[in-house]
């Protein structure tokens, strides 16, 4: 039964992996994009070579002794990977926002759009942030 268990975590080429390199704030999904059967490893889209089978920590080891994980995609794993993601987009958008809110001239249009937008982005906070 643990065979059957260790074969199914085996990466195969089309795989999806979570690649998360410490030190740096640089989390990717990437693929499996080829197999070495003799040698025992995966080659991912970012050219990172890891073993095939999941190491005694739950993920994949990497074999050019670099520092950094390959975790297997779980529900767990990707939603830390959404999340991650969530927090730059978020970033982006309110230094965005910012830059255009700044840049705005005194017209009756923008005030309108500040007016209606200042709602809507209280009702999210509201929503969101203030239920916690």
């Amino acid at each position: 039964m643990k065979k059957e268990k260790k074969e199914a975590k085996k990466l195969k080429e089309g795989d999806e992996v979570i690649f998360v390199l410490s030190g740096r704030p640089i989390t990717e999904k990437v693929t499996v994009e080829s197999i070495d059967k003799k040698g025992g490893f995966a080659m991912l889209s970012n050219r990172v070579k890891v073993a095939r089978t999941l190491g005694p920590d739950n993920t994949y080891p990497r074999l050019d002794g670099q520092k950094g994980d390959v975790l297997p995609l779980t529900e767990e794993h990707e939603k830390a990977y959404l999340a991650y993601k969530a927090y730059f987009s978020i970033k982006r958008n309110m230094e965005f926002l910012d830059k255009e809110i700044r840049n705005l001239k005194d017209d009756a249009k923008a005030l309108d759009f500040m007016i209606e937008f200042d709602k809507k982005l209280t009702k999210i906070i509201n929503k969101y942030l203030k239920e916690q």
